[in-house]
C-alpha cells in the first residue's frame, strides 16, 4: 500500500541505531509528556539496568536471525569498518522523475574481492533500503534482493526532480552496516528540509495514530516515545507485526546526517522474530537522539495485512 507522505510500492521501516534497551542506570524519572493534540500528562518511569546487546546475528553469511526477545541498541558502522566495499550503480544512470530505475548494490570483501551474495537475514530481509527526498517530504522503504549478476537490486521510481538520500543497511560479521549516498534526479539543486514540530494525530486506513513524547526531548538521553492507535475513538488491539517486530521507527535529522532505525516494543519487550500476532493499542520506542535539532520520524506497523506509515517531527534540545 502507499500513503500520501510515502508514495512507494512498499511503504514501510532498516541499520539499527538507538534501538530498544541499552544500558540505563536504575532510576525513577518523572517527566511531563506531550502528545498529539497538545495533551500533557505527568508520568513516572522507572528505568532498570539492562545489558546492552551488540548483535545477536549468528555470524556472517549464515542467514541466522537475531536472538529473540533481546533488548537491543546497535550502532551502525561504515562498510570499511567490517572490511567490505559497496559499489553502487543505477540503470539508467541519468535519473529522471517518474521514470523506473533499478538500484544496484554489489557488496564485496575487501581482502579477497569476493562478492557477497548470502548476507544474513535481518528482520526477514538481507538488505533494507530507506530512501528519502533531501527535504524529507518523501519516504520509501524497499528491499534489494540478490540478482543473477551477484548484486542486490531493487526497482523504484522517484516522483520529483530532487536530491534523494539512500540509507542502505545490511548485517555483516554481526554488525549493522550503513551505506549512505545521495542521488540527483532530474539534475536538481540542493533543497534542505523545512521542518517544524508536528505531533498531530495521523489517520491512515481508518486508524488514528497519536504519538506522545516527553515535553522536552534532550540529546544524549534515552527517551521514550509511545504510539497509541485507535479506530473510531476505540483502542485497536489487533495490530500486527511488520518484518518480525511490532513496529519500526525511522528517524532522520533535518540535515539528513543523523539516521536511525529502531523498533517498537509491546508489553515491555521487543521481540525480534517472535512478536505477538496481535497487540495494541500502545507501541513504545526508545531512542537516544545524538544531537539537538529537528528530526522527522516515520512509524510503521501492520494492520489487516497492510503496512501503516505515519510521520511526525520532534524537536530535540
Amino acid at each position: 500500500m502507499s500513503c500520501s507522505w510515502c508514495p512507494s510500492d512498499e511503504v514501510v521501516g532498516g541499520s539499527v541505531r538507538g534501538g530498544v534497551g541499552g544500558f540505563a542506570r536504575g532510576r525513577v524519572r518523572r517527566r511531563r509528556r506531550r502528545g498529539g493534540g497538545g495533551q500533557e500528562e505527568e508520568q513516572a518511569s522507572e528505568e532498570t539496568a539492562t545489558e546492552e546487546s551488540t548483535g545477536g546475528m549468528a555470524g556472517m553469511e549464515q542467514g541466522a536471525k537475531k536472538m529473540q526477545g533481546m533488548p537491543m541498541e546497535m550502532e551502525t558502522v561504515d562498510p570499511s569498518a567490517v572490511g567490505v566495499r559497496v559499489d553502487f550503480s543505477s540503470d539508467p544512470t541519468d535519473l529522471q522523475p517518474n521514470q523506473p530505475v533499478v538500484l544496484r548494490y554489489q557488496v564485496s570483501d575487501n581482502s579477497s574481492d569476493r562478492v557477497l551474495t548470502n548476507l544474513p537475514i535481518e528482520m526477514e530481509k538481507p538488505m533494507h533500503l530507506i530512501a528519502v527526498s533531501q527535504d524529507l517530504t518523501w519516504f520509501q522503504h524497499i528491499h534489494p534482493a540478490v540478482s543473477n549478476d551477484e548484486a542486490y537490486t531493487v526497482s523504484t521510481t522517484f516522483p520529483e526532480t530532487a536530491v534523494y538520500v539512500l540509507f542502505d543497511e545490511f548485517v555483516y560479521n554481526e554488525q549493522t552496516v550503513l551505506d549512505r549516498r545521495e542521488v540527483n534526479v532530474g539534475r536538481a539543486s540542493e533543497k534542505s528540509a523545512s521542518l517544524s514540530p508536528d505531533l498531530d494525530p495521523k489517520t491512515e486506513e481508518d486508524l488514528t495514530a497519536s504519538l506522545s513524547v516527553p515535553e522536552m526531548i534532550m540529546a544524549g538521553e534515552d527517551e521514550r516515545l509511545t504510539l497509541q492507535v485507535t479506530r473510531g475513538g476505540q483502542p485497536v488491539t489487533d495490530l500486527e507485526p511488520y518484518l518480525g517486530v511490532p513496529a519500526h521507527l525511522i528517524i532522520v535529522s533535518s540535515d539528513t546526517r543523523d539516521y536511525a532505525h529502531t523498533h517498537g516494543e509491546v508489553g515491555g519487550m521487543e521481540s525480534m522474530g517472535s512478536a505477538p500476532s496481535n497487540f495494541g493499542p500502545a507501541i513504545t520506542f526508545h531512542y537516544t537522539f545524538p544531537n539537538a535539532g529537528l528530526y522527522k520520524m516515520w512509524a510503521q506497523f501492520g494492520y489487516q495485512g497492510n503496512v501503516i506509515t505515519v510521520p511526525y517531527v520532534v524537536e530535540v534540545q
